[in-house]
């Protein structure tokens, strides 16, 4: 009498149940809030507005005393001469001091501001 162990197959035309996998989840949407941006000039500034591919969307000079404001749907950047001189928000909240150079700043809804 043998002792080994038998080996067993699945009986012909059965296979191992197995369950559906499950549908993957539908693809997520996007839900980034624009970004608000509003500069007020204490000094005249020079502004440069720049689509993500780096063409050129608006540029003015902004005089002292003025204020601007737009909103921005997707990624651009900002060029700022003189940042000294004006008063920078971002969503409601006020920027610290940009220093005396050029600045540029990457904004992009649903993130934070790097420059």
């Amino acid at each position: 009498m043998s002792t080994a162990p038998h080996a067993t197959s699945p009986s012909p035309g059965r296979l191992p149940s197995r369950r559906p996998a499950a549908p993957p989840p539908p693809p997520r949407r996007a839900s980034h809030r624009p970004v608000l941006v509003q500069l007020a000039a204490d000094e005249g500034c020079w502004v440069g507005v720049y689509a993500a591919d780096g063409t050129l969307k608006w540029q003015a000079y902004v005089p002292v005393g003025t204020a601007r404001s737009w909103v921005f749907a997707h990624r651009v950047s900002m060029k700022i001469g003189n940042p000294r001189g004006i008063v920078l928000t971002l969503n409601g909240h006020r920027m610290n001091s940009l220093g005396s150079q050029v600045v540029t700043l990457h904004l992009q809804p649903g993130q934070t501001v790097t420059g």
